[in-house]
């Protein structure tokens, strides 16, 4: 695979999971949320909400990546960056939504407070789990840049090697050699 081509996999990614964080994720904890407000509810449609917020904007960021190949001093801060965003994505996501005690709250909740509290529950409980995939084929993807940024950097190492055969003396002007025959 070439850098250009590892840069579209990865903007690819992005968009994907940014697609799965907002069309199923965020619709799920607005759309089935019941009227009534709850702040559990609330904590949710804002964690999820800043989400979204972040994969769009690492979306944009390796569209623009993608769209003119970089040289490789750009290539690397734009991939540096992609990184840092995955590691807040994917340690919000992780963390603090896909943790077990994080789901076994919902759960509870849900049961507790049956009806369309349960549904709702159920709905972000299930998009949760679909966004698992998105972000481990972006972890992937990530790791194929990397790959490729330092096959480049290896290509454009440059060995030098010198060597002297002899040597040179310098003297002053007017000065003579010992043992040098004048010619």
């Amino acid at each position: 695979m070439t850098l250009e081509a590892a840069f579209k996999d990865l903007s690819g990614r992005w968009q994907a999971l940014h697609e799965q964080l907002e069309q199923d994720l965020l619709w799920a904890a607005l759309e089935t949320k019941p009227d009534e407000e709850h702040a559990l509810a609330s904590r949710y449609v804002d964690g999820i909400t800043d989400l979204v917020a972040e994969a769009r904007q690492a979306a944009a960021d390796s569209r623009r990546l993608a769209e003119a190949p970089p040289d490789l001093a750009q290539a690397g801060r734009g991939l540096l960056g992609a990184q840092r965003r995955f590691a807040r994505v994917a340690q919000r996501l992780s963390a603090d939504l896909l943790a077990y005690p994080r789901l076994r709250k919902l759960r509870r909740f849900g049961r507790e407070r049956g009806g369309a509290w349960r549904a709702w529950a159920v709905q972000v409980h299930h998009a949760l789990e679909r966004c698992r995939a998105p972000l481990a084929d972006l972890g992937q993807a990530l790791l194929q840049c990397w790959e490729e940024v330092a096959e480049r950097v290896g290509m454009t190492v440059v060995s030098v090697h010198s060597s002297s055969v002899g040597q040179q003396f310098a003297l002053p002007a007017g000065a003579e050699v010992p043992g040098a025959a004048a010619g």
